[in-house]
């Protein structure tokens, strides 16, 4: 049994030496492991003592061994105030058991043995064994990592940086290079007015304009590109008419699809609303863009680009545009890159063709900010198609209803051409026309021959067989008396002139354009042009305010009167007052049912005013008049207490149904008599387009806009004329005492002088006058006088060429005014 016993002990301390050593083994596997971590290993007691490290938390943290760690408190890791931080922590969790630290990755600062700070990142867990409760630390030293960031963080704001400044650059070229461009067509346009101009001059001064214009339309783009990459290409969002925006496009293009012989068509099927909201200078400039490429690429056949309507919903509508050409084509590698920047089909495109590669980039972000895409279909030697989606509301601003005497006329079409066929019948079809169509001369034979009751005939002078002049000879000498208007793709007004085209009453150039169209039939059938109806409107339309006592508030001696004569039509008793001082004091003497106050004023602001006057007539109307339509200034409005707002230039029906809606409650305006003379009489226009252009100046505007001027004169041309003489007259208008106000620093003064010229501007009608100095008067507000002075000089160019044009269309300028109807 002895011997027994004794090999039993033996085999056992066999055993137990064995797992003693398996055990130190693991034990030594296990701290070469934590030795060698890259992350430091921390074990603390209850107390925050340290009881154990590994290498990294010496070699981390500066100390030479370990033992210089064990022993002490682990807040000598940390640079106050993470010390007493982390304590808390520990202790919190410990008398809670409510994990705040525990298991969570946390940033803080460590300390090392020589006092300097550095990143770390720390996380902690509990450990508990037979021996009690213990915690594990591990530390990171993540200092590489924040300079990692910091560098990528400095590297992404000095690419930042670069691509504003190039942008800025980009921007600052283009102005500096449209400037004298746009001096040189602003006045070659007003010399191309002049009728005692030699045959030679003239030609020469077409082909200066013709370059001028081309440059500057690559220059344009490059000014879009560069703000779309700086982010700050902004949109409108007004009324406008989509027929308005289409006919500005044919007319446009009609004389270079003409010159090469392509015929171009335009138009909307009958559903697509024609009413819109959205920015129709941008709408424009994409067509324009896409049919400007049709024409440039196609040398033969046709150019169609129709609208038609996607969907309405929520007061907004998606409309579908499509611009089909068949012209050169493209491949599919070509397409794959044809909205990429700078790129053309290939490089022997943009040398045969020319233009800077950037108007479909343009266009794609344009189209993205009206909520919509583009898409292009293409074949080699075919022709291309592009198609895009825009969505605009619905502007559903009641119009006064007409009679118009196209309503249920019987226009008969003979046009060989199926899809031109197709837009005149919608386009007739939308003035309430009935339409119907052939494509011979011969089956309009037959066709009158059986029931002649057609009111206009609508021919094309190319037609198969017998043409356009046969077949009318043919109708007339069977009889027919029925108004025929002749479709040309050569200049109608030569065709006016020739005795073979005597048995037409119309002619019209391709492409046939909306209003064009409209306008023909109209005087036909014994209307009145648009731009004549246009404007006697105006008149026919105003509410009954006798008895009524107004006060119109502003600095402008020019927005004053304007304002006096408008109101004074509808029978209410007006005041002014040049500030807002003066207008509280008024207020405070006399009875007024309304006051419509200016915004920047001297002495007192419109907002100041309009407060004082709040707190004491809180029942008295407050109507603000400003030049800024941004919704943060509509804000401002209504928080300094004004009733609404009208943006400037002041339009009579906008005038008029505010001041009902006030004073009488009425938002329907009476019918006047009917207009008198002087509104019938022709306008002069003085069209002078892109004599400057800047920074959010169109070059689509015209110098002097007479359409908008008589709109603020009510349409009447006696009060229009001594609209422009005052501003011809106005001491506002020296731009010399402009300059010294900025020199000497005295940028208050000069900004109530931009801000008033500004105001004059958008009363007769100078929008681009009105854009330059918004711009001038913004520069002022942020003191920014070397940046003003810059804009003076374009500014002051700017204003000698609306003043010319005020003159020519006065009549007292040099040469006679061009004349031409609006509309």
């Amino acid at each position: 049994d002895v011997s027994e016993r004794v090999a039993a002990l033996h085999e056992q301390e066999v055993r137990l030496r064995s797992k003693t050593m398996e055990m130190h083994m693991s034990e030594a596997r296990t701290r070469a492991i934590l030795r060698t971590m890259l992350d430091g290993l921390v074990q603390i007691a209850p107390d925050g003592t340290i009881l154990e490290v590994n290498d990294a938390i010496v070699s981390t943290f500066g100390y030479e061994h370990e033992g210089e760690l064990l022993g002490q408190n682990v807040s000598m890791l940390m640079p106050e105030p993470y010390r007493a931080s982390h304590d808390a922590h520990l202790q919190r969790y410990l008398h809670s058991r409510e994990p705040h630290i525990l298991g969570r990755r946390r940033e803080l600062q460590g300390i090392r043995k020589d006092g300097v700070t550095f990143a770390i990142e720390l996380m902690v867990n509990e450990m508990v064994d037979d021996a009690g409760s213990t915690f594990i630390g591990i530390i990171r030293d993540i200092t590489e990592q924040k300079i990692a960031l910091m560098v990528m963080h400095d590297a992404l704001v000095a690419a930042q940086e670069a691509s504003e400044a190039r942008s800025r650059f980009l921007a600052n070229m283009s102005h500096e290079i449209r400037t004298p461009i746009n001096a040189v067509v602003g006045f070659a346009q007003l010399a191309l007015h002049l009728h005692e101009l030699p045959d030679l001059a003239r030609r020469h001064l077409e082909k200066i304009n013709a370059a001028a214009e081309s440059l500057l339309g690559v220059v344009n783009d490059i000014l879009d590109f560069s703000k779309i990459e700086a982010g700050k290409l902004e949109m409108e969002y007004v009324p406008f008419s989509l027929d308005g925006v289409l006919s500005r496009v044919t007319d446009l293009f009609s004389i270079k699809a003409r010159e090469k012989g392509v015929e171009l068509a335009v138009a909307a099927s009958p559903g697509v609303p024609r009413r819109l909201l959205g920015d129709p200078l941008r709408l424009a400039q994409v067509l324009t863009n896409l049919v400007g490429n049709a024409i440039k690429f196609t040398s033969r056949g046709e150019i169609d680009v129709l609208v038609e309507l996607e969907v309405v919903n929520e007061g907004q509508a998606t409309l579908i545009f499509t611009v089909m050409d068949t012209g050169i084509g493209m491949t599919p590698t070509q397409l794959a890159h044809v909205f990429s920047p700078f790129t053309q089909a290939d490089n022997s495109t943009t040398r045969k063709f020319g233009g800077t590669g950037l108007g479909l980039v343009i266009s794609n972000q344009l189209i993205e900010r009206m909520a919509g895409q583009i898409s292009v279909e293409s074949t080699f030697g075919e022709g291309s198609t592009f198609r895009f989606t825009a969505r605009f509301g619905l502007d559903t601003s009641k119009a006064v209803a007409a009679y118009s005497p196209l309503q249920n006329k019987r226009v008969l079409i003979l046009e060989d051409n199926a899809i031109m066929r197709t837009l005149l019948m919608q386009t007739l079809t939308s003035f309430g026309c009935w339409t119907e169509a052939l494509a011979s001369g011969e089956e309009a034979l037959t066709r009158i021959a059986s029931s002649p009751d057609v009111d206009a005939v609508i021919m094309d002078w190319h037609l198969p067989g017998m043409d356009g002049l046969e077949t009318a000879r043919q109708l007339r000498s069977r009889g027919v008396v029925t108004p025929f208007i002749l479709v040309t793709g050569d200049d109608p007004e030569s065709a006016r002139m020739q005795d073979q085209f005597a048995d037409f009453q119309a002619y019209l150039g391709k492409p046939v354009g909306h209003s064009t169209l409209h306008d023909v039939l109209f005087s036909l059938f014994g209307g009145e042009s648009k731009g004549r109806r246009k404007h006697a409107s105006l008149l026919e339309k105003h509410p009954d305010l006798a008895g009524f006592r107004i006060l119109l508030v502003d600095d402008n001696d020019l927005n004053r009167q304007v304002g006096t004569e408008l109101i004074r039509l509808t029978g209410a008793v007006v005041e002014t007052a040049e500030d807002g001082a003066l207008a509280v004091e008024a207020v405070q003497q006399r009875h007024f049912d309304l006051v419509l106050m200016d915004i920047q004023m001297p002495v007192m602001d419109g907002y100041t005013a309009a407060r004082t006057l709040r707190a004491r007539y809180p029942d008295l109307p407050v109507v603000a008049l400003t030049a800024h339509a941004m919704i943060e200034e509509k804000a401002r409005v209504i928080e300094a207490g004004m009733n609404d707002i009208i943006t400037k230039p002041i339009l009579p029906d906008v005038l008029f149904s505010t001041l009902a809606r006030f004073l009488t409650g009425e938002h329907e305006l009476r019918q006047a008599q009917p207009p008198g003379e002087a509104v019938q009489a022709e306008l002069r226009v003085a069209r002078c387009h892109d004599a400057l252009s800047l920074d959010g100046v169109e070059p689509q505007y015209e110098i002097l806009s007479v359409e908008v001027g008589m709109m603020t004169a009510n349409g009447d041309t006696g009060f229009y004329a001594r609209m422009l003489q005052m501003f011809l007259h106005s001491p506002t208008g020296d731009m010399g005492s402009l300059q010294i106000l900025i020199e000497h620093g005295d940028l208050a003064g000069a900004r109530r002088q931009a801000h008033s010229l500004k105001g004059m501007a958008a009363s007769i009608g100078a929008k681009p006058l009105q854009s330059v100095m918004l711009n001038m008067e913004a520069l002022l507000k942020e003191e920014r006088a070397t940046e003003a002075l810059a804009l003076f000089l374009k500014a002051r160019d700017l204003l000698v060429a609306t003043k010319l044009a005020c003159e020519m269309y006065l009549g007292s300028g040099p040469g006679t005014p061009a004349a031409h109807r609006s509309g």
